[in-house]
């Protein structure tokens, strides 16, 4: 199975959501950390996942690095990215000018899933995911709003949030189903495929379809120039074959 690749944008004030450094204990009491129970929700589902952010332990940036470059390249491969908003991530120059217009623009062509997760108050208006992107959790309600809330309201935020998350994982793992590439087909003239964006055919399908259709269509152009080109040798030597029994 092909690991889902998921990309965090993040404002490196909010880096305590993902505490990598604190032991299992002060995990499991720091209710900032979530990213452990991410992974335990997405196991349970039986999804393999690569989470990336440039501070991360394992997949993060490297020295000699040129960061800019790698983040934006990182993005290009996420199949979802996970945006922890805050008014640190709406003020950020990097993230408003990099990272999230190139986020928005893949999930427009339908090549990532986007989970907004709006971590304390902001003004999220400014964002362009009004009216596209569902902010969670609550109405929108700040995470940071249920750090000290009962147990049940917290329980409730994150299985709200985890919720997003794996649905959006889900669909990321559908549409990269559909775009595996597909076993040789027989040599026998395949069945008409509609080559209509909206049809529920793979997309893998409609451009193989509509790739062998110019292919055919090279191919009778051959044929018929040939064809033509026949007859007209054909034609000239039997003109030339009639002149000289003439001339006999």
């Amino acid at each position: 199975m092909t690991a889902i690749r998921i990309f965090i944008s993040y404002a490196h004030e909010d880096e305590i959501w993902l505490q990598q450094w604190l032991d299992e204990k002060q995990k499991q009491k720091n209710r900032r950390y979530f990213l452990d129970f991410w992974e335990r929700s997405l196991r349970a589902e039986k999804e393999e996942c690569i989470f990336w952010w440039d501070r991360a332990e394992e997949e993060g940036l490297r020295g000699g690095d040129r960061w800019r470059s790698r983040i934006l390249e990182e993005i290009a491969r996420a199949d979802v990215a996970v945006l922890l908003i805050s008014q640190d991530f709406v003020i950020s120059p990097f993230i408003m000018g990099e990272e999230l217009p190139q986020i928005l623009a893949q999930a427009r062509r339908g090549e990532t899933e986007v989970v907004p997760i709006l971590l304390s108050p902001a003004q999220w208006e400014k964002l362009e995911l009004h009216g596209v992107f569902q902010l969670t959790p609550g109405k929108p309600t700040p995470l940071s709003r249920y750090l000290d809330a009962g147990e049940d309201d917290w329980q409730s935020a994150r299985l709200e949030v985890v919720g997003a998350l794996v649905a959006a994982v889900k669909r990321a793992r559908r549409r990269c189903e559909t775009e595996i590439p597909l076993a040789p087909l027989p040599s026998t003239l395949p069945v008409p495929v509609s080559t209509d964006p909206r049809s529920p055919m793979p997309l893998i399908v409609r451009r193989w379809w509509s790739r062998w259709r110019v292919l055919a269509a090279i191919v009778a152009l051959v044929i018929l120039g040939a064809s033509v080109l026949s007859s007209a040798l054909w034609r000239r030597g039997s003109a030339s074959g009639m002149a000289r029994t003439a001339h006999l």
